[in-house]
């Protein structure tokens, strides 16, 4: 093994170190032996929002709040506040569409706004779509869409054909669809919004065996994952090819225990970290792995 591989396969043993740490069945005395491994906070999942902490917002008058909405060193702190006059805002959209160095981030805090029209939100999604790397599902979890996601039923089902994936996407995910709305949503032409109607408790176990067999969805992988429809049957076929996020979804579930110990000697950090994790990894091979690591 050359300098390489052995620096890999030190990075892989600290990462199911780590795993072990936070794993809920270790016995006591594994999980004081990698206690110093264990990561510091609440455990998050890839993709996985954070909560937002609640905002106070100091008072600023208009005309200060447009010089700094035309700032490019401000603009964007200006665009998440949760109060903007229209002045304001319009603003903001323009400089957006605009296409300025830092549109999409503008476009970011933007988007989910209740006050857009929804062909000026769908063309901020756009902008932010044409970003490299911009795939925004952590907006959905963010505040400024629990208007849509709690509004009484009435009121979020137009949203259900917006031409704006992200407001879609909020009904999707939002509780008491009607079967037929909610059966169309699965359908959606945009992934994002088939993912998030196909999470909900109530979708058939035959729509998440399609979606993380047919689909790339890295960022949602470990949530279909904890569904409670989810196929079991499929596990084998996760677990043994095909690209990490599917390996993950095996690793964040109950699996057979040769299955579970080969996902922590997967190539992949994140999937060795779920493996490690999973509560039905077997405790003998948890102490052979303290073993190995001279713990």
């Amino acid at each position: 093994m050359d300098h390489a591989d052995e620096e890999e396969a030190f990075e892989l043993l600290w990462i199911v170190l780590a795993g072990l740490a936070e794993n809920e069945s270790a016995p006591e005395d594994v999980r004081e032996r990698v206690a110093d491994f264990a990561r510091p906070g609440p455990i998050h999942q890839p993709g996985a929002a954070d909560e937002s902490a609640p905002r106070t917002e100091r008072e600023i008058p208009e005309e200060r709040l447009l010089e700094l909405a035309a700032d490019e060193d401000t603009r964007m702190d200006i665009a998440e506040r949760e109060h903007l006059s229209p002045a304001v805002l319009d603003l903001l959209v323009t400089t957006a569409l605009s296409r300025d160095w830092d549109a999409h981030l503008i476009a970011y805090g933007l988007a989910p706004r209740r006050e857009l029209s929804e062909d000026t939100r769908a063309e901020l999604l756009d902008l932010m779509d044409d970003t490299p790397g911009s795939f925004p599902t952590g907006l959905l979890r963010t505040p400024e869409l629990e208007w849509l996601r709690l509004a009484p039923l009435g009121e979020r089902l137009p949203y259900a054909a917006s031409p704006a994936w992200i407001m879609r996407a909020t009904v999707a995910s939002s509780p008491g669809l009607p079967g037929p709305v909610a059966a169309t949503l699965w359908e959606d032409r945009d992934l994002r919004v088939a993912a998030e109607a196909r999470l909900h408790p109530s979708t058939p176990r035959e729509y998440i065996a399609d979606i993380l067999l047919r689909y790339e969805l890295p960022i949602s992988a470990w949530r279909f994952a904890r569904h409670p429809s989810f196929p079991a049957e499929i596990l084998p076929r996760l677990a043994g090819s095909g690209p990490p996020h599917r390996r993950f979804a095996a690793g964040c579930r109950a699996l057979d225990p040769a299955l579970i110990i080969a996902l922590t000697e997967d190539p992949d950090g994140e999937v060795v970290a779920a493996a490690a994790r999973n509560p039905s990894l077997p405790v003998p091979y948890m102490y052979s792995l303290l073993t190995r690591a001279g713990r």
